[in-house]
């Protein structure tokens, strides 16, 4: 992405359907996961334009990092402090420096996936937990994977593989984005009909005011359920929240 892409995603991260489910998301499962919590010190690899990294402040303390400095300038508007430009491949943190890691979408546009994992997992303090989220199911592949710089989509099984040889102990593991599912399946099987673009594009389109705010009330009902401990059967994204074991287990 360039400075413009990441001008297009600082404004849209607020409000946008995508990023304010996906942020919803991710809050509910640090409030469940740590009930009355607010001295946590977190984690956020991969923190893009820095709203999640904004909102997880209530919890603790928050290094936000990423590999684009261009991300970096737009999160530091949002006084995401401290910041710091990181390879996830090569965490410039000790080990066992963090009770939390959040990875929301970022596991897929690493190339070394079992790295980035095991790093995350180092950083994390025996006990702590990871929260992870990636695309799921390479059927969907398209060019919004291509625009994104994405390497991979997961099935289940195969992202649980590679949590589990990075050391890992999974609490909980689920598709989201459940309602998304049939619509991205169709648009996705309608485009390979197509002749391909010149360029691929990422699919962020701009939505009228009614849509969007449907579009969030919906997933936020999705959100509520996962909150409360449900797998959902399906989905376009899988979420996962897994434990560092602690000394001696």
């Amino acid at each position: 992405m360039n400075a413009e892409e990441y001008r297009r995603m600082f404004r849209l991260e607020g409000a946008y359907w995508w990023f304010a489910s996906r942020r919803r998301l991710i809050l509910g499962l640090i409030e469940r996961n740590f009930p009355n919590c607010r001295d946590l010190s977190i984690l956020d690899i991969g923190c893009g334009t820095g709203a999640t990294s904004r909102d997880m402040r209530r919890f603790g303390a928050v290094v936000s990092t990423d590999f684009v400095k261009d991300a970096l300038l737009f999160a530091r508007t949002r006084e995401c402090a401290p910041l710091c430009q990181a390879d996830a491949h090569h965490l410039p943190f000790r080990e066992g420096a963090f009770d939390l890691v959040v990875a929301m979408d970022i596991i897929e546009h690493l190339k070394d996936d079992r790295q980035a994992l095991a790093e995350c997992f180092r950083a994390c303090r025996p006990g702590g937990k990871a929260i992870l989220t990636v695309p799921a199911h390479m059927f969907l592949w398209s060019e919004h994977d291509v625009a994104l710089h994405h390497y991979r989509r997961y099935n289940r099984n195969e992202f649980q593989a590679r949590l589990q040889e990075a050391g890992w102990r999974i609490n909980f593991f689920s598709f989201t984005l459940m309602l998304c599912y049939p619509p991205i399946w169709l648009y996705r099987r309608i485009q390979r009909l197509l002749p391909p673009p010149s360029a691929p594009k990422a699919t962020l389109i701009d939505l009228p005011r009614p849509v969007n705010r449907a579009l969030i009330a919906l997933l936020n009902l999705e959100n509520a359920l996962i909150h409360r401990g449900l797998r959902l059967p399906f989905g376009i994204s899988l979420v996962c929240i897994a434990e560092r074991p602690g000394e001696g287990e």
